[in-house]
């Protein structure tokens, strides 16, 4: 039945012999492909990978899966597209595209709980827990084994009946919380929105999140994953506050605005701001903890107020940039260019 929802949604088919082959196991550009269709990711990355040429059928659909952050290439350079993905390398890129908040398994009651990598635990406790993998019928959880088409097609089936999945251009004008939410494209929040508050929790945002209104009290985004986070709103200061279990892949600003973090969890779901850059005359003010900032725009500002940098870049872009850094405030390495 799975099977047959999946090709009745379009995010699954047979082969041109009549066959499925239920069994056979899922590459990672597969998997991608059919992530993808069922959710309708469109936006595009422009990284490139060597073992991905443009004449491939899979190359847009990996593009797209970078864009949403929920894969990534080796260190090498290559994504390899045809290695077939295991059932812990799914449950990573699953647990970034689903909302999965307060939801996690305990692995120790599987006999096999141990064999799950370190680098997987997180995820795998967290996809366990909302059901969308779970044990053979052996009682083992199989972290190592391939995942089958079969399988994929019922756990995308599964969020597809679970999750409230967000497909259209989302524009907020109104004080709101939205909250258990998959957003696939853009979510701008208009000027319209004036200096009026705004807050996300527990939502997946696999698009652009356009930060065009609100004030300095405040856009929240707790417990969730943001793809893109663009703020760009003039007139006044917008203060974009980062909590809880909250990973907001990459950060541009562009106008005046705050952002800080508060209270997050740390490890693979609670890192806050990955990484932020100032555009041209972008006025950043800084509270909190943040792993890497850059300055790519001329005559821009950074005001570290009771923040603390891992590592913070100017580049060649940047010139005639400000740094000014309070007593309270870190920087653990800096690099200018140029």
């Amino acid at each position: 039945s799975y099977i047959a929802q999946g090709i009745q949604a379009g995010f699954i088919s047979g082969y041109p012999d009549g066959t499925f082959l239920p069994d056979k196991p899922v590459s990672r550009a597969e998997f991608a492909k059919m992530v993808n269709s069922a959710l309708g990711n469109i936006a595009m990355s422009s990284e490139a990978f060597s073992d991905v040429p443009s004449f491939e059928w899979y190359y847009d659909d990996v593009r797209r899966a970078v864009a949403a952050t929920y894969v990534a290439g080796y260190g090498d350079g290559t994504f390899l597209p045809n290695k077939a993905i295991s059932r812990q390398e799914a449950s990573v890129m699953l647990a970034r595209i689903v909302p999965a908040y307060n939801y996690s398994a305990s692995l120790t009651a599987y006999t096999d709980g141990n064999r799950v990598a370190d680098w997987a635990a997180p995820s795998m406790k967290k996809i366990v827990g909302k059901k969308y993998l779970g044990a053979y019928d052996d009682g083992l959880l199989h972290p190592e084994d391939s995942l089958t088409r079969a399988q994929t097609a019922k756990i995308l089936c599964d969020i597809l009946d679970k999750e409230t999945i967000v497909s259209n251009v989302t524009t907020i004008k109104t004080d709101q919380e939205l909250s258990n939410r998959i957003y696939t494209n853009t979510v701008i929040l208009s000027k319209d929105l004036g200096d009026e508050d705004a807050a996300f929790s527990n939502c997946v945002f696999l698009g652009s999140l356009l930060v065009q209104g609100g004030g300095e009290d405040t856009v929240t985004i707790k417990n969730c994953r943001v793809a893109d986070l663009q703020v760009n709103k003039t007139a006044s200061a917008v203060r974009v506050l980062a909590q809880g279990e909250t990973v907001i892949s990459k950060t541009t600003t562009q106008e005046t605005c705050i952002l800080e973090t508060k209270s997050l969890s740390g490890g693979t779901f609670g890192t806050g701001f990955l990484q932020v850059s100032l555009g041209s005359k972008a006025d950043t003010t800084f509270t909190g903890y943040f792993p890497s900032v850059t300055l790519t725009g001329v005559e821009a500002i950074a005001r570290l107020e009771g923040a603390s940098f891992d590592l913070l870049t100017v580049n060649t872009g940047g010139r005639r940039s400000h740094i000014h850094a309070d007593g309270r405030s870190l920087i653990t390495l800096a690099v200018v260019n140029g």
